[in-house]
């Protein structure tokens, strides 16, 4: 262990959010080079190898940075000396500084070490709490095979002589089918294939039946069951593969009643408001955290001075993510007006906020749905489908 750190384990690993993720490799020079943007890096991001190739992780705390160092053990070489990965991370404005490989010829443009080091840690920061503390000082996966195993003879390479049949699966899709109408499961997916009783399995003739299916009354159930937004059931069943909560996203939430105090400023009332829903789009939903009779209101919470900027641009304009969030809320509440409302970072104290008001665009929001539904028929749907049908 290097000199001035500590074992890392759950409850002291610094948090790195899918946020931060997304921003260091954006901003970062070294990684959008030819050394990870192939097949090597993208292996690194996953879970199979990340978690049993990284190993003997520790940390130092000095002020606001945190440095988490890591070793990678060699994919193909797991004798060989592992390489040694640091990450330094800025815990007061939740960003990545620096990932740096110390024993990687590649480490120059960003090497698969270095995703592999940073991947672990945000993957660790997603996990839900443990209810006893886990030490992350250990070999890692990979390295303990080599340990474990010295020699191999010739005859325990032979074939068992025990064959193992599998029972035949061919009927499997059906009969699941079959249960669940009997049972009334109730499933987006399944109800399409126990309704239609149909083969075709492609995505257009998926969001025809999910258009048929939400009728209007079925949309406005939806928003008035979902008011209480995250306190909700239904919210947060219909908001699946939603991405996990961060700590600012809590403090938000704890926040939001406070900060409405926006209605101050506006002089009108705001109402709570559900999950809105749109046949004609069926993969597409907007929660606002407030509506009036002609406008929508969004609300966000930044934990430091530095975050701010994450939603308000130096020009005073609503920054290019969230102005496509408030836009898509107007588009699904039929209304030409938001304001997006920033809460400063000490607004329990100075009870300080940022108003902008925003005017409805249609041409970025047909535009902007264009793209999603494009991506979701090419990306989203095959894995839908594949983990419903197995």
């Amino acid at each position: 262990m290097n000199i001035g750190f500590v074992k890392a384990q759950s409850d002291n690993l610094s948090k790195v959010t899918v946020l931060m993720v997304t921003e260091f490799f954006s901003e970062s020079e070294y990684f959008d080079l030819a050394e990870t943007s192939g097949v090597k890096a993208r292996r690194a991001e996953r879970e199979d190898y990340g978690d049993a190739a990284v190993g003997y992780v520790e940390l130092r705390r000095e002020g606001q940075f945190c440095a988490v160092r890591g070793r990678v053990c060699p994919e193909h070489r797991v004798n060989s000396k592992a390489y040694a990965v640091s990450i330094m991370v800025d815990e007061e404005n939740e960003s990545i500084k620096s990932v740096t490989c110390e024993d990687c010829a590649a480490s120059a443009s960003g090497c698969k070490h270095a995703i592999a080091v940073l991947m672990w840690v945000h993957r660790r920061s997603e996990e839900t709490e443990p209810t006893a503390t886990v030490c992350f000082w250990k070999k890692a996966r990979f390295a303990q095979v080599a340990s474990n195993v010295r020699s191999l003879k010739a005859k325990d390479m032979r074939q068992s002589k025990v064959q193992t049949e599998l029972p035949d699966n061919t009927t499997f899709f059906k009969t699941l089918l079959d249960k669940m109408k009997k049972r009334q499961f109730d499933s987006q997916i399944f109800r399409y294939y126990i309704k239609t009783d149909s083969n075709n399995m492609d995505v257009e003739s998926f969001l025809r039946f999910a258009s048929d299916t939400m009728t209007e009354d079925r949309c406005n159930l939806a928003r008035n069951e979902t008011q209480n937004q995250s306190e909700s059931k239904l919210w947060n069943e219909l908001r699946m593969l939603k991405i996990r909560d961060t700590e600012a996203m809590e403090r938000g939430r704890r926040l939001e009643k406070d900060v409405k105090l926006t209605e101050e400023l506006l002089k009108t009332n705001i109402q709570d408001c559900g999950l809105l829903l749109d046949s004609r789009f069926p993969i597409i939903g907007a929660s606002p955290d407030g509506v009036g009779n002609d406008f929508v209101v969004e609300i966000k919470c930044p934990m430091t001075c530095k975050a701010k900027s994450r939603y308000i641009k130096e020009n005073n304009q609503v920054a290019n993510k969230f102005m496509a969030q408030i836009q898509l809320q107007m588009f699904m509440k039929k209304v030409k007006k938001g304001f997006f409302c920033v809460a400063t970072h000490d607004f329990e104290t100075s009870q300080s906020i940022k108003l902008i008001c925003v005017e409805y665009d249609e041409d970025l929001v047909l535009d902007l749905i264009e793209k999603v539904m494009g991506f979701w028929k090419e990306n989203i749907y095959s894995l839908i489908f594949n983990a419903a049908t197995g």
